[in-house]
């Protein structure tokens, strides 16, 4: 047990705020109930020590019940590490106890501190504090907890992405995970939705957490505190009788890269790990393998090919709705289709419109990656976005705009391959609707029949108005030919009394023919030198 005498000479250095040298005491235990004894000290400060050494960073723990005037725990804590750290990044755990009274927090400091301690992870620590056993323990967690942090850097030097939003990724009100467990998945999940826009929450809970709510309306209010639109939620709901259930909930665009088959295999997934923190890890893993074989992109295919300079293609599959089989086939498909009419036939999937309305997408991705053929750009571009499973036609040239060139007529094509498209087959749908699109345009651009069927046809109808003649000319074998006309007059049934030709009245009519007028109408899909289409939704 420390003596006396060693508590007030620590507590005098806490108070006086003194400079000590890089080797000297990181942890202080200034309550006078002394709730830490000298191992206890010796073996935390050896871990404090190593920490500094590694990665140049002054983790401090207080324990006081004298806050020496601050008005709290929180300003007394940070007084104290702004006071000794130097220039070193700084993390301190401040404990007071007074009486019944007690408060606890932690503070960071420094040019990196923030992006190497995230607000997030430390107060999920915070809310945990007071339901461990003993301070050492509690001081213990906290150095573990520092050291796992510091870890996932790899490098002093090098701080881990800051998490995309305030909002934590991990919540464990059941007390499932370790604190170390805590801070690597949470550092991992904050980092994957700062890179991809797709925010990944697991709940670790129990069923009074609830508080009455369904798993699905409790996993929809806890997303909706991320402020993401698109993410996969993973509950885990303890009963109290320790049975578990789970539940996967995709959210926004999450509803279609997740589907029922993928989400199954990560049940089974889920039942093969050994640990909670092991589930949370392949949880994770499930994610970035899912949204890469997906071909997931925060960005839409727009921006990413700008910003890679690429010429565009016939087929660009931004959303990786395709194999790679699907899409070779297609592709030439719709090369063969515009070498032979003149006009390109071009197919685009995107997991966004980057805040566009989808039909101007489809305009300006033409435009700026000059589709088209001709003097007048003939083309035809189909775009479908999976952000909102909207689809959108635009034509230019006079050909395609006369076959597609409408509302009515756009709407009329997709209608073709609705079903399909409702159902997720794609690599049926798109060939099928290139077909439909391909048709159109040949009518318009080839509109007469082959000579050949021009020849039968008129063989035909010749055979046809034959017979049909000589059926009638049957009918008339009672009919004779008549030399005059005396033959068919009744005798004395016109009698003329008396003949004159008199002239009445004239009348006249005039009408204003009006002087020729200029008028003008424009459609989306009427002009030759701008786009026409429609747009919609699957």
């Amino acid at each position: 047990m420390k003596t006396k005498l060693f508590g007030l000479l620590l507590a005098a250095a806490l108070l006086l705020g003194s400079v000590l040298p890089a080797s000297a005491l990181h942890v202080f235990d200034a309550n006078q109930q002394y709730v830490l004894t000298d191992a206890q000290i010796d073996a935390l400060e050896e871990t404090a020590q190593r920490l500094e050494q590694t990665y140049d960073v002054y983790a401090m723990i207080t324990l006081t019940d004298d806050l020496n005037g601050k008005e709290n725990i929180e300003a007394f804590s940070l007084a104290q590490l702004n006071a000794e750290r130097g220039s070193r990044d700084g993390i301190v755990l401040g404990i007071y106890e007074q009486g019944d009274q007690s408060a606890y927090t932690t503070q960071i400091a420094g040019d990196t501190a923030a992006a190497r301690f995230p607000a997030q992870v430390l107060t999920a620590f915070e809310k945990q504090f007071s339901s461990i056993a003993t301070y050492y323990e509690a001081c213990t967690a906290f150095y573990s907890l520092v050291d796992s942090m510091l870890k996932s850097t790899g490098a002093a030097a090098t701080a881990p992405a800051a998490p995309a939003s305030d909002a934590l990724h991990v919540y464990d009100s059941a007390y499932l995970l370790k604190e170390e467990s805590l801070s690597s998945l949470e550092t991992r999940a904050a980092k994957l939705e700062a890179d991809t826009g797709f925010c990944p929450l697991i709940l670790l809970c129990d069923t009074e957490d609830l508080e009455g709510a369904d798993m699905e309306d409790y996993a929809a209010t806890r997303f909706a505190e991320t402020g993401c639109d698109d993410g996969l939620v993973l509950l885990v709901c303890l009963e109290p009788d320790e049975r578990e259930q789970i539940l996967l909930q995709p959210v926004g665009r999450g509803e279609f890269y997740f589907d029922d088959d993928r989400l199954d295999a990560f049940e089974e997934t889920y039942d093969a790990a050994e640990t909670y923190a092991d589930a949370g890890a392949d949880f994770l893993n499930f994610i970035e393998t899912s949204l890469t074989e997906a071909g997931w992109s925060r960005d839409g295919v727009y921006t990413r090919m700008k910003n890679a300079g690429d010429a565009a293609p016939l087929l660009v599959d931004g959303a990786g709705l395709l194999s790679d089989a699907d899409a070779a086939a297609l592709l030439e498909k719709l090369q063969a289709y515009s070498d032979e009419l003149g006009c390109d036939f071009v197919i685009v999937t995107t997991n966004t419109t980057e805040g566009m309305e989808t039909k101007d997408y489809a305009d300006r991705f033409y435009d700026s990656f000059g589709y088209g053929r001709g003097d007048d750009r003939s083309g035809v571009l189909f775009l479908m976005s999976m952000e909102d499973r909207a689809w959108s036609i635009t034509t230019t040239g006079e050909a395609a705009n006369k076959a597609f060139g409408t509302q009515s007529k756009s709407e009329a094509a997709v209608a073709q391959v609705g079903d399909l498209l409702h159902d997720n087959d794609f690599a049926a749908a798109l060939p099928k609707l290139t077909d439909t699109l391909y048709k159109g345009v040949k009518k318009v651009v080839h509109p007469f029949v082959s000579p050949l069927w021009l020849l039968v046809s008129l063989g035909v109808a010749f055979i046809i108005s034959y017979l049909i003649q000589k059926g009638r000319a049957a009918s008339l074998k009672s009919v004779h030919q008549q030399q005059n006309a005396t033959a068919y007059i009744v005798p004395e049934s016109l009698l003329l009394s008396a003949q004159s030709d008199d002239f009445i009245r004239t009348d006249t009519s005039r009408t204003a023919i009006p002087k020729s007028t200029s008028s003008s109408s424009s459609s989306r899909g009427g002009s030759s030198g701008g786009h026409g289409g429609g747009s919609g939704h699957f």
